[in-house]
């Protein structure tokens, strides 16, 4: 029987109650306008319209990192030759420097790791591989100095289940505690040859919190006519910039970094008929561009309202990438990765991505607003989000997404 690779591809984002803070902006190392980080953040927003279009059409709640799965698929590439990799280069929307784009991969996520009090933000890639498979210096070195990946040893033949739980122990380690077994029972097999993973951790407190005491017991409408309590929250008065187009609603909640920010796009809701489902939502979003939409954002004074609520999605990304093109990864005999080893044919599986979300009056990873608007007789409007939305957590600087959700239901983690 051929060898087997085993990649798994992991991301985390969680949030912790703590102090509001006014903004303090970080101290960027990186130019948005050199070649790496262009080619870095191409690939990058490539990657998420490819996801968007075919993640659409999932009924519920969803939240996974399009940065996480980047920071894999350009590992891979490192690795993959032949139509593997014309498939992968596909993937990242064509980029005319493959080394370009490694460059920029590595540098945007090394530039976007800071920890303060108010934000934190850390990505930590690794490799394991068994004893058997001898990475080329190419590959390693690729790994080592773009990706800040070590390579280390597990044996996998002998000892799959302890193989599994050091790399859950790491994976935990670098979220907190908050994804303590990734790879589940069996996922982790004598023919596993090496693991891949990326994780990342975000924390941040927004740059103007919601006040815990305005808190209350709400209603969220659901598309199909349903409703579901909530705990609402609630920042009056506040300067937003936001967008209205129609019926179409964007807000932009910014967090304590000062570069990192929440926004969200969601139709404004009639009373006299359900609201507009996040399939709908995401049929609006085919051509848009998340850059151009910031650009037009208008800032006004608004009472904000939206749910407090939790996500956590755990997604095959195996049958995803095949409907993005990329299919002969999976495959042993056509997979390729002969950077990695030309010893024997090694495919990929499984292929996986989890990713958790809390939202709370302090901060988030990833919060959204932007709903129905009304104009009461005294005061400014509000913008009340009691309604399915879309959002994504996106870099001001170089316009890179870092994560991407749909909200459909508060009552429950996404699926």
């Amino acid at each position: 029987m051929a060898a087997r690779i085993f990649l798994t591809i992991f991301f985390l984002s969680a949030i912790a109650c703590s102090g509001a803070s006014e903004s303090t902006g970080m101290d960027r190392r990186v130019s948005a306008t050199s070649q790496p980080i262009e080619a870095a953040v191409h690939a990058n927003n490539a990657i998420a319209s490819k996801l968007a279009v075919v993640l659409r059409d999932q009924p519920g709640n969803l939240f996974y990192s399009p940065l996480s799965i980047e920071a894999v698929s350009g590992m891979l590439l490192a690795g993959a030759g032949g139509e593997a990799a014309a498939q992968l280069n596909a993937l990242f929307g064509a980029p005319n420097d493959v080394g370009a784009l490694h460059a920029g991969v590595g540098a945007l996520l090394h530039d976007l790791s800071r920890q303060n009090a108010q934000y934190s933000l850390s990505a930590a890639n690794r490799l394991w591989a068994a004893p058997s498979l001898e990475p080329s210096r190419a590959f390693t070195a690729t790994m080592r100095e773009n990706y800040a990946a070590p390579l280390d040893r597990l044996d996998f033949a002998t000892a799959p289940e302890a193989a599994r739980a050091e790399i859950n122990r790491w994976v935990s380690d670098q979220t907190s505690g908050e994804i303590p077994e990734l790879l589940l029972p069996r996922q982790v097999t004598t023919g596993t040859v090496l693991a891949v993973v990326s994780a990342i951790y975000f924390k941040a407190d927004w740059s103007q919190a919601f006040d815990p005491s305005l808190t209350q017991k709400d209603t969220f409408h659901k598309a199909d006519g349903s409703d579901v309590p909530v705990e609402m929250m609630t920042l009056r008065d506040t300067k937003v910039r936001a967008r209205t187009d129609g019926d179409a609603r964007w807000l932009e909640l910014p967090y304590s970094d000062g570069d990192v920010s929440f926004l969200v796009y969601t139709r404004e809701r009639k009373p006299e008929s359900p609201p507009y489902s996040v399939q709908q939502l995401q049929s609006d979003l085919k051509n848009v561009a998340f850059e151009d939409v910031v650009a037009q954002l208008d800032e006004i004074k608004v009472t904000v309202q939206m749910p407090r609520f939790t996500l956590r999605s755990r997604l095959d990304l195996v049958p995803v990438f095949k409907q993005l093109g990329v299919t002969d990864l999976f495959d042993a005999q056509h997979a390729e990765l002969t950077k990695i080893d030309e010893s024997a044919p090694i495919s990929i599986k499984p292929f996986v991505h989890e990713a958790a979300l809390v939202v709370d009056e302090q901060g988030s990873t990833a919060t959204a607003a932007t709903t129905s608007v009304t104009v009461f007789s005294a005061g400014p409007p509000t913008l009340r989000l009691d309604h399915p939305f879309l959002f994504v957590i996106r870099d001001n600087l170089t316009d890179a997404i870092l994560f991407s959700g749909q909200l459909a239901d508060p009552s429950g983690d996404a699926r």
